[in-house]
């Protein structure tokens, strides 16, 4: 599989990510991670294995849903089986309309690829109100 196709993977698995989400598919969701994990949300908490996010989809419920989750501007960094990736997010909520900014921000990940399959090793959210640093 050449570079373009392994990035056309991350992308699905960044996008499904924000599908999973808005659309109330929490087993899904935690599907998207490694084992060993780790999800900082940020203002939204930690989770430090995939055991931690099932939880923490069960005590959020339903709360996505309604939301759109967008990720633009990915850049994906390709090394090896590993892959870093960074995108902005935004996020909308419906009023009338999706005329809702929720949340802007963006996030850094580490993915890697297990058994053909690209999964997140670790993400970090950020808030536009924090430092965003190009690397």
């Amino acid at each position: 599989m050449n570079s373009s196709e392994e990035k056309d993977q991350i992308r699905d698995v960044l996008s499904n990510y924000c599908f999973y989400t808005d659309g109330g598919y929490p087993d899904r969701w935690v599907d998207l991670f490694t084992d060993d994990c780790q999800w900082d949300g940020g203002p939204f908490g930690l989770c430090a294995s995939k055991q931690e996010l099932r939880a923490f989809m069960k005590q959020s419920g339903a709360a996505g849903i309604g939301m759109k989750h967008m990720t633009t501007n990915i850049v994906i960094r390709l090394e090896g089986a590993q892959a870093r990736a960074r995108s902005y997010v935004l996020v909308l909520g419906k009023a009338d309309q999706w005329n809702s900014i929720l949340f802007a921000g963006h996030y850094d990940d580490v993915l890697v690829k297990t058994d053909g399959r690209w999964l997140i090793r670790s993400r970090k959210l950020r808030s536009d109100l924090s430092e965003f640093e190009i690397s």
